[in-house]
């Protein structure tokens, strides 16, 4: 996982603890495209601000990041109001 390219994929689903989390952010940063999604099941990525949260269960959130190119050249999450809740059922 943290050896192969993850710049073809349109969308990386993690399920890490949550000190691997950090390492995850800058990887999707660096290696997915802009609109790509990162989805990581109970832990934020460090460093991204996610665009949803689905909450099907109370512990195990799905955190939802989008990729994209800011001003700075910088890659990070959309949405800087915060992030929007999903509870299913």
């Amino acid at each position: 996982m943290w050896s192969g390219d993850w710049s073809d994929f349109e969308m990386v689903y993690m399920f890490q603890r949550p000190e691997s989390m950090e390492r995850a952010a800058r990887k999707a940063q660096a290696e997915l495209r802009p609109g790509a999604l990162l989805l990581s099941l109970e832990f934020q990525a460090v460093g991204l601000t996610p665009v949803a949260v689905l909450k099907n269960r109370i512990d195990k959130p799905v955190w939802i990041y989008r990729m994209t190119d800011e001003l700075s050249g910088q890659r990070h999450g959309a949405g800087n109001s915060g992030p929007c809740t999903q509870e299913t059922g």
